[in-house]
């Protein structure tokens, strides 16, 4: 699974907080890569992508079904468990935690 996560921070040290918060909802079993950078568009923004293996049985809907307290509505992309995106911008997408302004999930 791919996770990239847009979100407002001063520093990496605040970006790790919240994406710790965030991880910590899913089922994982280990993490194979971790990036996380300034967003060149946009001053005070960061990117965190993060590359893991999930738990065996544990599936997509399980996923986003555990990262429910984070953001609510999540949009799906091609077929439906494939591309997983909430955003602060879109219709109906509800994020909780005011520093996430998108998060994407690929399987």
């Amino acid at each position: 699974m791919f996770l990239r996560m847009y979100l407002e921070a001063k520093h990496e040290a605040v970006v790790m907080q919240i994406a710790e918060k965030v991880l910590g909802h899913i089922k994982l079993q280990r993490i194979s890569k971790q990036v996380i950078k300034p967003y060149w568009k946009i001053k005070g923004i960061y990117v965190f992508e993060v590359e893991m293996v999930l738990q065996p049985k544990i599936s997509e809907n399980d996923t986003i079904q555990a990262l429910l307290p984070i953001a609510e509505n999540w949009i799906t992309f091609e077929d439906s468990l494939n591309e997983f995106l909430v955003s602060d911008t879109a219709d109906g997408c509800k994020i909780k935690l005011p520093e996430i302004k998108m998060i994407n999930i690929h399987f």
